[in-house]
């Protein structure tokens, strides 16, 4: 074999290697954040839009396909799993992290951020209105 070919045989294989280490990261960091988003967003904020058309479905959703037990869908309805590690999870993966580059996580914290405001506010309507029943009720 000629020098050129042997060297570009070790590039490949070099190459190869640097990939596939760099996809189980990729993969492993996207299983991280969508886990910590299934875990924050509260039920009341399920099947409604996170950002993207990204959505968090939990087990009892009729619109879960069978087998599935819930998690975060993306803007194409599909869940996102990577822990399978073929080749659509890396597709899964990859379109993920690009959606967070463009601002996804920020949308999500977004929405959280209303949602908390909007509760907080309720809150303190009831605990208002439960101190003027018990200031009015006779005792």
């Amino acid at each position: 074999m000629s020098e050129n070919l042997v060297n570009d045989v070790k590039r490949l294989e070099r190459i190869g290697d640097e990939l596939s280490g760099t996809n189980q990261k990729l993969l492993a960091a996207v299983s991280r954040v969508v886990n910590l988003i299934v875990q924050v967003v509260p039920s009341d904020l399920h099947d409604s839009n996170l950002g993207m058309n990204y959505r968090v479905y939990d087990s009892v959703s009729p619109l879960l396909v069978k087998g599935v037990r819930g998690g975060l869908f993306d803007r194409k309805g599909f869940v996102i799993n990577v822990s399978r590690g073929d080749g659509h999870a890396l597709q899964v993966a990859h379109q993920f992290a690009n959606d967070v580059t463009k601002g996804l996580l920020g949308q999500i914290c977004d929405k959280l951020n209303r949602h908390l405001i909007r509760t907080t506010s309720e809150l303190n309507v009831l605990e208002q209105g439960e101190a003027l029943l018990k200031k009015n009720l006779p005792q």
